[in-house]
């Protein structure tokens, strides 16, 4: 009879590795005690690390089967209105956010364990076709060496986004063709994605890839792409940050007419990176801003308006000898004609001299300007009073903001104190018009 092998380690060593763990499953099985001591065995054999991130996993998979509880229809709670039934229960909100936390949580697990399938298994179908999807799961492919399947993974996505949407896309798309040696083709790609959107590091990443003075060229012909772009806006703000400033003075310059005043967080940094050395370009820039802000009334914008016009006239004299646009003395008095009665915005302003009015034409005459000034011992106006008066028959018009209708009858829109109507011949007159007053003196 052969004799029994002795139960030892040694012994057990001979039956290798896949019949010992046939055994032990088997075993175990039916003993619970035999189970745990395993699991406790395996989990000591991996890093801290690695065992906490598959733990952690297997809560959060858990957790994504727990569905919140549903009330019954009386007691669900309506936090809002919308959707396909017209509500939106609590319930729903809470639900929604569950799932998103376990998927966000199973991402972030699948990267920290390198598992890229298992972090592609999360992402639906749907997901998938979305350019920003799509691109992280390519950059997971690319680094795990995967090229040909991250090029796939791009190639998958809708076509019908905006270039704004897919900038990320197209960024790892140029970097998935070079690493399947396919950079004439990526350097293509860059460009074709500068032309639609002018978007600076596609520029930047053609421009570093081409041989000495190459780029030289290349930068040349971009900058005449953006200045033929058909949005203005985009490229105001491309040659502002590239930075190109004397393209970006071209631009404003012969396109100021498509500027949108109402681009605040675009123009106002443009102006104060353009003035100075192109003055003109930054105060095309600011009136573009203040004819938006009194074209439309927005009085809560009253105050930057007021800042922009003196920053306006502090660049004045960048408009010599360019008779394409008017001199900023023009510009205010066609903004006082066209926007006098927002005395709101008016009295933000310094007080005008009255050397900066002029009187009016003498309709059905030709009698030469009467040769008396009026020299006010006082620039101070105050806000909202305008004065029309006569003398011997000429009109010599002073306008501060007027907010009467009948304008023509000066007697009207002065304060009570001064309704008579005041006639020196031959001598200058002083105006003076305070808060409820205004007096005359003759002057010898």
């Amino acid at each position: 009879m052969a004799k029994t092998p002795a139960l030892n380690a040694k012994s057990i060593e001979k039956l290798g590795a896949a019949r010992l763990a046939e055994l032990l499953l088997e075993v175990s099985a039916s003993d619970a005690a035999l189970k745990r001591r395993l699991r406790f065995e395996l989990a000591g054999a991996q890093s801290p690390a690695e065992a906490g991130l598959k733990h952690l996993k297997l809560r959060m998979l858990e957790l994504g089967k727990t569905r919140v509880p549903k009330p019954a229809g009386k007691d669900r709670v309506v936090i809002g209105w919308g959707g396909g039934n017209g509500r939106i229960y609590a319930d729903e909100i809470e639900e929604q956010h569950r799932q998103s936390v376990v998927h966000l949580a199973l991402e972030q697990i699948a990267d920290h364990q390198g598992d890229v399938d298992g972090y592609i298994s999360l992402q639906s179908d749907e997901a998938r076709r979305v350019p920003l999807v799509a691109a992280g799961i390519a950059q997971r492919l690319l680094s795990a060496g995967r090229a040909e399947e991250a090029l796939h993974a791009l190639d998958a996505v809708d076509d019908d986004y905006p270039p704004g949407f897919a900038h990320e896309w197209e960024t790892t798309r140029a970097e998935v063709l070079e690493a399947l040696g396919k950079n004439s083709e990526a350097q293509a790609f860059r460009w074709s994605c500068f032309e639609r959107s002018l978007a600076a590091d596609h520029l930047r990443n053609f421009l570093k890839r081409l041989p000495d003075f190459d780029d030289v060229q290349a930068e040349d012909r971009a900058m005449a792409v953006a200045l033929a772009f058909p949005e203005i806006h985009v490229a105001l703000h491309f040659l502002i940050t590239w930075p190109a400033l004397a393209k970006a003075a071209l631009l404003v310059e012969a396109r100021c007419a498509e500027l949108d005043g109402n681009l605040y967080e675009l123009l106002s940094p443009a102006a104060q990176a353009l003035e100075g050395k192109y003055s003109l370009a930054a105060t095309l820039l600011r009136r573009a801003m203040i004819n938006h802000i009194l074209e439309y009334s927005k009085s809560t914008r009253y105050r930057h308006a007021a800042r922009h016009l003196l920053e306006c006239q502090s660049q004045d004299g960048s408009f010599a000898g360019r008779g394409a646009w008017p001199s900023h003395q023009d510009y205010v008095n066609d903004l006082r004609r066209v926007h006098q009665r927002k005395a709101a915005f008016w009295t933000l302003l310094p007080p005008p001299r009255w050397s900066q009015f002029q009187e009016p034409p003498l309709p059905g005459s030709d009698l030469r300007r009467s040769s008396a000034t009026l020299r006010p011992a006082t620039n101070e106006i105050a806000g909202g009073w305008a004065v029309w008066w006569r003398r011997h028959g000429l009109g010599i018009r002073a306008t501060g903001i007027c907010p009467w209708r009948d304008q023509h009858s000066w007697h009207q829109a002065l304060p009570p104190l001064c309704a008579d109507p005041v006639r020196q011949g031959g001598s200058p007159l002083d105006l003076y018009i305070g808060a409820g007053q205004a007096t005359s003196r003759h002057r010898t």
